[in-house]
């Protein structure tokens, strides 16, 4: 078993493993979850991946669920991805398990269906650094021909590789950048079968960490008081104000009367 779908709840198992395999990450590394939920599965990964250093970020529109990831996860944020501020190309792995589900996005004729798992792959790509890593775990099924068409134009050194679940969970790595030979990538994934796949990935992904590059915006469509304290400590007008609030009430009580 790896983790199967129970709601909105996964379970998680030996599948961690399998990923992780293919994987060397360097100190320091950032990982971003867009859709991290209660952070059981991100922890999951990166203890797989077991290095210490490893900065974990995380964002969810469930606030229940939020909370519990705010005690497992560096940085938290609450709310959609469209509302959300987020540094561009500031993470050096992306690490998508979208929840399963259906969102309806209407046109002027009311026909366009979109996936969750569509959105989430096309809204968060531009999170990820050039050269970063993209692990995106999704049932077989739920990958059409246009999402296979993104990776294999956007990504290099694709690789999948199946889960032994009943919901045929397969996990996509790549590494972001522009492909030049993404119609023959796309004419080997268009041609995948999930039997023939293999539970380990043959390529071997070496993840480094750029300590230039900083996450400078990351804050939620959603304002709860644990970032209200951060937005607040960390501002420097408001940090100015209180130094000048407190020297003025320093010196009026060492004046004489």
């Amino acid at each position: 078993e790896c983790y199967r779908p129970e709601g909105n709840i996964f379970k998680y198992d030996s599948c961690y493993e399998n990923i992780v395999r293919a994987i060397k990450v360097d100190n320091h590394v950032r990982i971003f979850d867009p859709q991290c939920q209660s952070g059981k599965n991100i922890k999951k990964l990166v203890e797989c991946l077991d290095n210490p250093t490893i900065e974990t970020y995380g964002l969810d529109d469930e606030r229940f669920g939020i909370y519990e990831a705010k005690e497992i996860i560096n940085r938290t944020i609450i709310g959609t991805l469209r509302g959300s501020k987020i540094s561009n190309e500031a993470f050096d792995i992306l690490f998508l398990k979208p929840r399963p589900q259906i969102e309806l996005e209407y046109s002027l004729n009311n026909s366009i269906k979109d996936s969750n798992e569509k959105n989430m792959l096309k809204q968060t790509y531009k999170f990820l650094k050039p050269q970063g890593l993209l692990i995106y775990t999704v049932p077989f099924y739920r990958m059409y021909n246009d999402m296979w068409y993104f990776i294999a134009k956007n990504f290099s050194n694709v690789s999948v590789i199946s889960h032994d679940t009943t919901d045929k969970l397969i996990t996509i790595y790549g590494i972001k950048e522009h492909n030049k030979n993404y119609s023959e990538t796309l004419n080997e994934l268009l041609n995948l079968e999930y039997g023939s796949l293999e539970r380990y990935s043959s390529i071997e992904y070496h993840v480094y960490s750029n300590p230039e590059n900083e996450v400078q915006l990351f804050r939620g469509s959603v304002i709860d008081i644990h970032e209200l304290t951060d937005i607040i400590n960390n501002d420097g007008l408001y940090n100015e104000f209180y130094k000048t609030f407190d020297d003025s009430k320093q010196k009026k009580d060492t004046s004489p009367l």
